[in-house]
């Protein structure tokens, strides 16, 4: 994902502070900054959004932090973030699937942040309107109970039976997500920190 910054409109906030900073000095400050501020509003997001199912975190947005750099050109600079998932997170829209008939979307913690095939022994449940699900393969319980005749009285017997370990994942052919544009800074607190770091990179020097 692209984010351009406004070089020029920075520009204007800060030619009564510095005359001397222009050109590529410029751009690398309001770079740095801009994509320090970015980073950080990530590293916020990741904390804010806990997995609602309680497993282990896959840590999404910290890792879209990490993958944060700027990059400078001659029509000025801009940030990006090399996550795969991020735009559409922020964009929303709908998901359907490539490669396969249908999406596995986690039905448990175990699940999460998990691919399908990663599971040995799960199988496709069906219903009237086709596959809805994957569920841990059946298998055999063994428990021990009292034997209430009168002949062992006192005694235990085995009971056996078929138990499934539950559903792992719901298949379905496409899904719709909300645009979130929280998950990023606004354009206006970008430019605010961008300015703001300047300012103090100038009284810092003004103080030598």
């Amino acid at each position: 994902m692209r984010i351009d910054i406004d070089i020029e409109g920075v520009d204007k906030e800060l030619q009564s502070l510095s005359r001397d900073l222009k050109g590529t000095r410029l751009s690398h400050t309001i770079g740095g900054s801009a994509r320090i501020k970015i980073a950080d509003h990530l590293v916020g997001s990741d904390a804010e959004r806990p997995n609602k199912m309680g497993g282990p975190r896959s840590h999404f947005f910290a890792d879209a932090a990490r993958s944060t750099q700027y990059f400078i050109q001659a029509d000025g600079v801009y940030v990006a973030i090399f996550k795969t998932g991020i735009r559409q997170r922020f964009f929303g829209g709908t998901i359907r699937p490539v490669k396969s008939k249908y999406l596995t979307i986690p039905a448990r913690a175990e699940a999460y942040g998990r691919r399908a095939r990663e599971f040995d022994d799960l199988e496709v449940l069906y219903g009237r309107r086709g596959a809805y699900a994957l569920a841990q393969r059946a298998g055999t319980s063994i428990s021990f109970v009292k034997d209430k005749r009168k002949s062992r009285k006192g005694q235990m017997r085995v009971k056996r039976g078929a138990q499934r370990g539950g559903v792992f994942f719901w298949l379905v052919k496409s899904v719709t997500q909300t645009a979130d544009p929280s998950i990023l800074p606004t354009e206006q607190q970008i430019k605010e920190h961008v300015v703001a770091d300047i300012t103090k990179m100038l009284a810092a020097k003004g103080k030598r």
